[in-house]
């Protein structure tokens, strides 16, 4: 799957790809011409893709306005969630999250940086175990690409279950990270055509 990434990526230049970090599922392989990327806006740029709604049952799905912004970013939705936000297309493909997450260099170092405080460290195993072991953990998706989208709220993000139970900890770190990437631009480029398979 990495050497068809790479493959699939290596025709980027400098001016499709700012200084940053490009993240990549590992259980994911992407079919799709490389010409359709461009990350030249800054914040972070999600990649997505048209899926039959029965896979944006069990991924991300972005939901969009006019704009590239990200109205709602739905994590493992149900499909009364999807119409209720008009995420199915007339062909009932929603556009599903591919798994590619741009970051600029700024937004990088934020994210870089939310490991030292407290809540996250000790949730990412980055911190000594000091008697009882942190409850829960966190998922790039659920807890760092959620409260970017225009439409999360503080409430609904502290108490979102989609990738486990939203324990103390799993709160206390997202209030950290809640305060920190507040205001913080999220995007995404849409490949068409493109074949999205999950392993």
């Amino acid at each position: 799957v990495f050497d068809e990434f790479l493959i699939g990526l290596s025709g980027l230049t400098r001016a499709d790809l700012p200084p940053g970090v490009l993240i990549a599922s590992g259980d994911v392989l992407l079919i799709f011409d490389h010409l359709q990327l461009s990350f030249q806006r800054g914040g972070v740029i999600g990649v997505a893709a048209a899926a039959p709604l029965e896979t944006g049952l069990r991924h991300g799905v972005y939901v969009h306005g006019d704009t590239p912004r990200v109205r709602a970013y739905l994590h493992k939705p149900t499909a009364d969630e999807l119409k209720q936000w008009n995420a199915i297309h007339p062909d009932g493909t929603v556009q599903i999250d591919t798994g590619l997450i741009w970051l600029d260099a700024l937004t990088a170092l934020k994210f870089a940086a939310l490991t030292r405080a407290e809540p996250i460290a000790a949730l990412c195993r980055l911190l000594p175990a000091n008697g009882k072991a942190p409850d829960g953990a966190l998922n790039l998706y659920g807890d760092l690409v959620l409260p970017l989208a225009q439409s999360t709220t503080f409430e609904g993000y502290l108490a979102d279950t989609s990738d486990g139970a939203a324990t103390p900890d799993v709160q206390a770190a997202r209030q950290v990270i809640w305060k920190r990437l507040q205001g913080t631009p999220f995007s995404s480029e849409r490949l068409q055509p493109a074949m999205f398979i999950h392993f």
